[in-house]
């Protein structure tokens, strides 16, 4: 991962100044969670991860009519809300989400803590770019974020390899074209992620 060494400088300087709050944006399986959980080890942080604040939808798992790659399928406002209670040191009730039913499955208790990192497609945007004190885009090929998509979807998500290619080209390559990839100019740093080792 190249420029890994300089999101750890940003970070730890703005640690230096109170609770700190990380944005870990890029394209779907580009490495963010990867990255995150670098970053948490390296920086004993948490991590908060966006796709838990996916708006609950009523459908079928093979037919993802719904746009789910959009700003808009995420509580964005609940999000940007959440991090402002944890930046004050106020816990939160944060939902959970259950990719096989597209619907929350409950809530936990999330604690706040000296750094939190905030893994999600949608980081930079608003309202939630405006509570980030450090903002990181990674950086992967098309081809390469496309082969870990279908491996993490069928492994981890009990989809077929079908619907994933159907549901990347509906939905995720012309959304990241539009949503994504632009935020890259909103981003500290980019750190870009080729490699096999992610």
């Amino acid at each position: 991962m190249i420029n890994l060494d300089k999101a750890l400088e940003l970070i730890q300087s703005a640690a230096q100044k109170g609770t700190t709050m990380v944005g870990i944006a890029g394209g779907s399986c580009s490495g963010k969670t990867t990255l995150a959980s670098k970053l948490e080890k390296r920086l004993n942080a948490r991590i908060l991860k966006m796709d838990d604040y996916y708006k609950s939808f009523a459908i079928a798992e093979e037919k993802f009519d719904h746009n789910f790659d959009e700003p808009a399928a995420i509580d964005m406002e609940l999000l940007a809300e959440h991090l402002r209670q944890l930046k004050s040191g106020q816990a939160i009730k944060k939902p959970l989400y259950d990719f096989a039913t597209h619907s929350r499955a409950g809530y936990e208790k999330f604690a706040p803590a000296k750094i939190i990192l905030l893994d999600g497609l949608f980081c930079l945007h608003e309202p939630v770019k405006q509570q980030l004190d450090v903002r990181i885009f990674v950086d992967c090929h098309e081809e390469k974020r496309l082969e870990r998509r279908i491996k993490r979807d069928i492994e981890e998500r009990g989809r077929t390899r079908e619907s994933v290619l159907h549901q990347f080209r509906k939905t995720v390559k012309p959304m990241h074209e539009l949503h994504v990839e632009p935020t890259k100019r909103h981003a500290h740093v980019i750190v870009v992620n080729d490699g096999d080792g992610v």
